[in-house]
């Protein structure tokens, strides 16, 4: 069972996202029951809940026998249909963010390479959901800056620049153009193509007025408010990192 956890210390709430519970066997024999898709845990003792603010697993053999768990608890685990458990939780900052769990309807005596293993499982599985929190962020924020790309005003390009071996700058790349850069500029689409194969001949003050700072390669942001040539003098608004 994998389940994650919100609200303040004391007063969390668990979210199931994933389990699995195995079906009753031929022989009858017991089987825990599903967990609801939300619980809290109010039920849990200052043994099992400190444990998990502090990030350590928790390893039980026999609920129905070990003497931290207090009568409410044990009540709790053995309604569930829970004798024996492995459960690791995810702490930061002294707060139980998530926990990964195997539960067992009979008592049973873990060794350390299923603990170890749960653990593992566990580590593996909050850096895939974090890792898949982040990339779903990333892309939320790339379609928010695509959106006010295309539709803002402001002609904008981003251009990586190419200088020769000398290190003037001789032209530059066109990576990225919004909408309006193409109707102030009232060139066709410029994007992968230099200034050269679009323009002719570059225009010599572009060295003298852009050509310091940043080596080859280097990536800068070509804003043209309203011009209607890169003939012409056009301004650079920041110089963006070099990949």
């Amino acid at each position: 069972m994998y389940a994650e956890v919100d609200g303040a210390l004391g007063a969390e709430t668990g979210t199931v996202h994933a389990q699995f519970v195995r079906p009753p066997a031929s022989d009858g024999s017991a089987t825990v029951e599903v967990f609801p898709h939300q619980f809290t845990f109010d039920q849990f003792g200052v043994h099992t809940m400190g444990a998990r603010y502090r990030g350590e697993s928790l390893v039980v053999t026999d609920i129905s026998s070990d003497p931290a768990f207090g009568a409410e608890e044990r009540a709790a685990w053995q309604k569930a249909g829970v004798c024996a458990a492995i459960v690791a939780p995810l702490a930061k900052g002294g707060r139980l963010v998530a926990e990964f769990g195997i539960h067992c309807a009979q008592a049973r005596n873990w060794t350390a390479e299923e603990v170890a293993l749960v653990q593992e499982v566990a580590e593996r599985t909050w850096a895939t959901a974090e890792r898949a929190r982040a990339e779903a962020a990333l892309r939320a924020s790339e379609e928010k800056y695509r959106s006010l790309f295309q539709s803002m005003d402001e002609a904008y390009a981003v251009v990586e620049v190419l200088k020769d071996d000398a290190g003037d700058w001789v032209d530059f790349r066109f990576l990225d153009a919004n909408p309006a850069f193409m109707d102030h500029t009232t060139m066709p689409y410029p994007v992968g193509k230099t200034a050269t194969e679009l323009l002719g001949k570059p225009n010599p003050s572009w060295t003298k007025l852009y050509g310091g700072g940043g080596g080859g390669g280097a990536l800068r942001a070509l804003v043209a408010p309203s011009v209607s040539s890169l003939a012409g003098t056009v301004g650079f608004s920041r110089s963006l990192s070099k990949r």
